[in-house]
């Protein structure tokens, strides 16, 4: 997310500065339940997962992530070879 706050934000791959943001949605209401505090948009999505407080917030429950979090205990989707093409 582009954001001027230059405390927080710090200069990604694109010259620009960004934050990232750790979001949980309920998967039955689809409500968000926990919003991360914003860390630096160059950190990877595994370490931002931690250093925002989403993951301690979460503790034990089962959360569903994208690929981008291999190996923090999250369940990632896959797309099986067949489905991809």
């Amino acid at each position: 997310m582009p954001t001027r706050d230059h405390t927080v934000a710090e200069q990604s791959k694109n010259y620009r500065y960004s934050t990232n943001h750790q979001v949980v949605i309920d998967a039955d209401t689809r409500l968000v339940v926990l919003v991360g505090r914003p860390v630096p948009g160059n950190r990877n999505d595994c370490k931002a997962w931690d250093e925002s407080g989403a993951k301690a917030a979460v503790g034990a429950t089962t959360t569903i992530a994208d690929g981008g979090y291999p190996g923090p205990g999250l369940v990632c989707h896959t797309v099986a070879a067949r489905e991809r093409s």
